[in-house]
């Protein structure tokens, strides 16, 4: 074989090498696609999620006693608010709003993505314990409260304006407490900002003005 010969094979040989590289980085795109993208986006766009919130154009809400919990809410209005395209939908009638709900998998989500640990402790359901955000309760004046089986763990947050003079919780960074725990709901009242949270969520509260009593235990 002439060395001109041998020239044309080695260049032949190299182009035979560099197309069998670029066919290979095709082929694992491909199998990319095929096996590991749906897989990420099947665990992204679970209903309750930031990233499914977003692909139905709803809002979302960051829940004001846990950082790590978010709540989605779209526009619809309460006579079409029902389970659409895979998602449940709920009327949230305090707020005025259409939820989406949130599941244990979206739940277990939000937690692990705030750098929280899901799963039992004491309690009868799984909750999200978030170090930094245990931390950060102490540093705020709050009391970290270590749930039990009937309630979340959480921080019992101290207000700035607990004592001021309040006609709705709205003035608050709590709640609006009447000054009279008997007053009878419905009733004209005046009231003083909470000083720090508790357990217990019901309460005699002043809202816009008049009372209005809960009964319940969180």
């Amino acid at each position: 074989m002439s060395e001109t010969d041998l020239l044309h094979y080695d260049g032949e040989h190299e182009q035979g090498a560099e197309m069998t590289k670029l066919l290979l980085a095709i082929a694992e795109a491909f199998l990319l696609t095929l096996f590991v993208l749906p897989t990420v986006s099947a665990q992204e766009l679970v209903p309750g999620t930031l990233a499914h919130c977003d692909s139905v154009r709803g809002h979302w809400d960051a829940e004001k006693t846990h950082g790590w919990f978010g709540v989605c809410w779209t526009d619809s209005p309460e006579s079409s608010c029902s389970p659409t395209e895979g998602y449940r939908l709920y009327w949230e009638k305090e707020s005025r709003r259409c939820v989406v709900v949130r599941d244990r998998k979206a739940a277990a989500a939000q937690c692990r993505a705030s750098g929280g640990v899901w799963g039992q402790g004491e309690q009868l359901y799984d909750e999200c314990i978030v170090p930094s955000e245990i931390a950060k309760c102490g540093v705020d004046g709050g009391t970290w409260f270590q749930g039990n089986p009937y309630s979340a763990s959480r921080c019992l947050r101290k207000s700035r304006d607990g004592g001021k003079v309040c006609t709705s919780s709205t003035q608050c960074e709590l709640k609006c407490l009447a000054f009279d725990p008997k007053a009878e709901s419905g009733s004209e009242a005046v009231g003083s900002c909470q000083s720090r949270e508790t357990i217990f969520c019901g309460g005699t509260f002043v809202e816009n003005g008049r009372v209005a009593k809960v009964n319940c235990i969180n």
